[in-house]
């Protein structure tokens, strides 16, 4: 980690984008269902412990090497964010960074 005065970074390992990357040769898992698994579990962790990720689609995971998925994207991670709260954040930087077009009508207006 490095902690600066506007902020601090994690640095954990070289990743690509989901969209740029490309099958890790001789990967016998079949990567989308292994993948989906990886980014669920991260997703799964973030909820139990209070947060929303804010940004989750498919800008928001990272292939490495290995053929191993990685959440990131958290620039609107907050704890304790209801759905209506994220779907703000959201819109505010726009459905192209986070790689999902816009949430359904029923969610936009407090359903579900």
């Amino acid at each position: 980690t490095l902690e600066t005065e506007g902020g601090f970074y994690i640095v954990t390992e070289e990743v690509v984008p989901l969209p740029c990357a490309k099958p890790a040769e001789g990967d016998e898992r079949t990567p989308a269902v292994w993948g989906l698994y990886q980014v669920l579990d991260g997703l799964s962790f973030l909820h139990s412990s209070g947060f929303t990720h804010g940004l989750f689609g498919p800008l928001a995971v990272f292939v490495n090497s290995q053929g191993d998925y990685r959440l990131g994207s958290f620039e609107l991670c907050q704890k304790g964010m209801d759905t209506g709260t994220a779907i703000a954040s959201r819109r505010r930087v726009g459905p192209t960074f986070s790689g999902w077009p816009e949430p359904p009508a029923a969610l936009q207006e407090g359903g579900i």
